[in-house]
């Protein structure tokens, strides 16, 4: 299918139906945010803001590996949207998933509360918060940073949905990156992407 994909060609229509099946039936039942175990010396690769750009997304899986159980990546969300490839990029991430249910996490933020003013907040140089112009979330400081991972027994925030020149941005004295793996974005950004 990649390979099809790949070459700008289309798998059949009934297969696409399986896939995307496959799909509602895997995530009807689970929430939007996913929860990750890993082992002891695991890891797992985090891609976010693909934007529907599939020679991108297929780039990052050369790079790293393919999905496995092995070798798990966790997708934060746009997958699809803006991009020229957005059918050829989900429906791979869906095969992926419905072969291996451990290969790929997709979160899906919703669409209002709490989550997702969390997922929509901006880093800000300054301390505390401010109001944010994209309509939800804030902006917000260091000092939230800080009290943010003390409260909750965390190291590292890794968050995405903000455009980066070089693909990534470390913050709040390396407690904050930001991670935007479509380079290029929408065909008018000269931005890197990148994955963690």
């Amino acid at each position: 299918m990649v390979q099809h994909f790949k070459n700008q060609r289309m798998i059949h229509k009934r297969y696409i139906y399986q896939i995307v099946s496959k799909a509602m039936k895997i995530f009807q039942p689970v929430t939007s945010l996913a929860s990750i175990s890993l082992v002891d010396d695991a890891h797992i690769t985090v891609c976010v803001d693909i934007h529907g750009q599939f020679y991108d997304l297929i780039h990052i899986f050369e790079l790293n590996g393919f999905p496995s159980k092995e070798n798990p990546y966790l997708f934060n969300g746009d997958f699809v949207d803006r991009g020229a490839f957005s059918l050829e990029v989900i429906l791979t991430l869906f095969a992926f998933k419905a072969t291996c249910l451990e290969a790929i996490y997709l979160a899906r933020p919703p669409d209002e509360g709490l989550m997702s003013d969390l997922l929509w907040s901006d880093p800000q140089t300054s301390l505390g918060r401010a109001p944010i112009k994209r309509g939800c979330g804030v902006m917000f400081g260091e000092d939230v940073t800080t009290k943010f991972l003390t409260d909750n027994n965390l190291k590292l925030i890794i968050r995405s949905h903000e455009v980066k020149d070089d693909g990534f941005e470390v913050m709040h004295h390396s407690q904050l990156i930001t991670v935007f793996s479509a380079p290029n974005y929408c065909d008018r950004c000269d931005s890197d992407g990148s994955f963690i």
